[in-house]
């Protein structure tokens, strides 16, 4: 199944991929 056919709109999927990169960018930091 898609994201967008999970979530709201294009934007809102955009600002949640945008959190998700930040985050694993995080982590793999930590790593």
């Amino acid at each position: 199944m898609r994201l967008t056919e999970l979530m709201g709109t294009d934007d809102e999927n955009e600002e949640l991929l945008s959190e998700i990169r930040h985050i694993r960018a995080k982590l793999a930091q930590w790593d």
